[in-house]
């Protein structure tokens, strides 16, 4: 957590599934997603904080459009979105496809 400037406790954090069980997803239903999840963290916020930009969201996704979606999203809507992966091109290995047997 601490190299992407986190402390436990002290962000929010959503997970976007937009590839499960399926090779390609329609590009703008994943990005509706990505905003739909970043609007339904800014509910999640302790009730301590006044403002939706007290905390970071940690956006977590396998799809590479839904995470560039979450950083253009949260910059207009002035939301500190982190991610893990600052160059994600490639989707992460999924465990349930026929492939993960071979890592």
């Amino acid at each position: 957590l601490s190299t992407l400037g986190l402390s436990p406790g002290n962000f929010v954090s959503v997970h976007v599934r937009a590839l499960y069980g399926v090779a390609n997803r329609d590009e703008n239903l994943v990005r509706w997603w990505a905003q739909n999840a970043l609007n339904c963290a800014t509910t999640k916020l302790p009730s301590t904080t006044t403002t939706t930009t007290d905390l970071p969201i940690l956006f977590v996704s396998d799809s590479p459009v839904a995470k560039e979606e979450a950083m253009v999203y949260g910059a207009k809507h002035g939301l500190p979105v982190v991610h893990r992966l600052q160059n994600q091109q490639m989707q992460p290995l999924h465990l349930e496809k026929d492939n993960s047997s071979r890592v």
